[in-house]
């Protein structure tokens, strides 16, 4: 005899309860001089409502069709990239590979504070066919100088992706850009940060800067489908978790919707590629591991809500080899000891998380359009 499953079990054990009975009983609980819609919680001006059931989530009916990211089953998951800022070549280089060695399975170099650094020197010893290497930079002259280290390794297999801030060397850039774009196919030259603001602000943001990218640089005659897949967008998680998630969820949702209004050819929702990384507040009375538990919180809500490459801020001010250690040792317990890599998207059908990705979609969209305007 085939033993109950736990949807039978659960329905003889716990009778289905009606949204009234439930705010009746919440009500019963409360100080009389407070009433249920103090409940209400805000987000950006949205109000939600601590209780949600199948009958309030009638008008997002659209997003099942968005669930289970088909990238996850098909890849090892997230990548765990650290960022060193480079201030000398060969100390960047030596962190580089201790930390490869010590778990990270991809890597960032921050050269804005270098005048002309040697990226060969900084990048030697790392396989780039093996590692995905990144780059922030403020010279947009340097891209020259990162391809120019690819040389030698098949175009297809160069991954990684280049994060530059919009400037007057903007012109120049796609100038550049036009030179490696359609060679290598697999690296996201146009990567944009988002930076921390308001979820519907982050969110607009990302559109209006990637509509930008698509309008100017197609001016140039470059193909719009290897220009936007070339894009990759980096935010940052803050305290609130389901914010966290219902941000990147919404604007993966939207990057598809503006990917369709492009008529950019076979882009599915899983070929934007969203690096998130954890937030660089730090408060010292809850050290020393506080910023640790911080850290882990912000990436497991960057985990549920899709994001393809998480970079760990160390848990102090000042990052020294165990704060950075145990940073990147978040990332790979996550992985490896609590499996968050198996589930391709567990908060699927969570009639809060689906509420919260519905209003912010539908607000973010109506900023983008403004903005357009």
């Amino acid at each position: 005899m085939a033993e109950p499953s736990i949807h039978d079990i659960i329905s003889k054990n716990f009778s289905a309860v009606s949204k009234d009975e439930w705010l009746q009983a919440a009500k019963a609980e409360m100080p009389e001089n407070i009433s249920v819609e103090n409940l209400l919680w805000t987000v950006d001006g949205l109000a939600f409502s601590p209780y949600y059931m199948k009958e309030d989530l009638k008008q997002t009916q659209y997003l099942k069709s968005f669930h289970h990211f088909s990238h996850r089953l098909l890849s090892s998951s997230w990548l765990n990239m650290p960022e060193i800022r480079v201030i000398n070549e060969k100390e960047a280089n030596e962190k580089s590979l201790s930390v490869l060695q010590g778990g990270a399975n991809a890597i960032e170099f921050d050269i804005t504070n270098l005048q002309d650094p040697d990226v060969s020197k900084i990048i030697d010893g790392i396989r780039w066919d093996h590692c995905p290497i990144s780059f922030k930079i403020s010279d947009t002259r340097m891209v020259t100088k990162i391809f120019a280290c690819a040389e030698k390794y098949d175009p297809l297999i160069v991954t990684g992706a280049i994060w530059w801030k919009q400037s007057s060397e903007t012109d120049q850039l796609y100038t550049i850009a036009k030179q490696f774009l359609e060679k290598y196919k697999n690296y996201h030259l146009l990567g944009i940060e988002i930076p921390p603001s308001t979820p519907i602000k982050e969110i607009s943001s990302a559109l209006v800067q990637g509509v930008k990218l698509l309008d100017e640089m197609t001016d140039l005659k470059l193909d719009r489908n290897a220009i936007f897949r070339s894009i990759s967008l980096s935010l940052t998680c803050d305290e609130n978790i389901l914010v966290n998630i219902a941000k990147l969820k919404s604007i993966r949702i939207l990057w598809y919707q503006l990917s369709q209004a492009f008529k950019i050819l076979d882009y599915e929702q899983a070929d934007l590629q969203i690096r998130c990384q954890t937030g660089k507040k730090f408060d010292e009375k809850f050290q020393p591991h506080g910023n640790m538990i911080r850290n882990t919180y912000q990436a497991i809500s960057a985990i549920a809500g899709g994001a393809d490459v998480l970079t760990i801020i160390s848990g102090n001010a000042k990052s020294d080899y165990m704060t950075d250690r145990v940073a990147r040792n978040v990332s790979n317990i996550l992985k490896e000891e609590s499996h968050f890599d198996k589930v391709t998207d567990p908060l699927a059908g969570s009639y809060i998380i689906e509420k919260m990705v519905h209003e912010f979609s539908q607000a973010a969209w109506a900023d983008f359009q403004q903005l357009l305007s």
